[in-house]
């Protein structure tokens, strides 16, 4: 398996903003993530679905500002993205068995990138 690279234009939401909640305390999706899952989506269109797992994920964020932010943050929105979009089978440790996320330095557009690498994962076994 070759590496298979997705760029979305746009940085990815906090999963501390993950759900809102509804007027009855329900909870349902932010539209902020849906709209990061549908741009993960769009922009694997030309991407085939992994066949050889597990793999490895590496997140290259390009932030839209100076403002502080958890690195970590971002990854579950992220691989909810790729299964959505059907790049990964499951988010699960049987699939994706390393995520790692950097900070690049800042993009020069408004919304800011996120540069998302997967290839096959070079660790050993369970």
């Amino acid at each position: 398996m070759s590496e298979t690279i997705i760029t979305v234009s746009a940085y990815p939401p906090s999963s501390n903003d993950l759900y809102k909640r509804n007027a009855n305390g329900g909870q349902r999706l932010s539209k902020a993530h849906k709209q990061f899952r549908d741009e993960i989506f769009y922009s694997a269109l030309s991407s085939k679905e992994i066949e050889q797992y597990p793999v490895e994920v590496s997140v290259y964020l390009y932030m839209k500002d100076k403002r502080l932010r958890d690195v970590d943050n971002v990854n579950k929105t992220i691989l909810d993205g790729l299964v959505k979009a059907k790049v990964l089978r499951d988010d699960s440790w049987k699939y994706v068995r390393s995520i790692k996320s950097e900070i690049v330095g800042l993009c020069p557009t408004k919304q800011g990138k996120t540069l998302i690498r997967i290839k096959k994962y070079s660790g050993g076994d369970l």
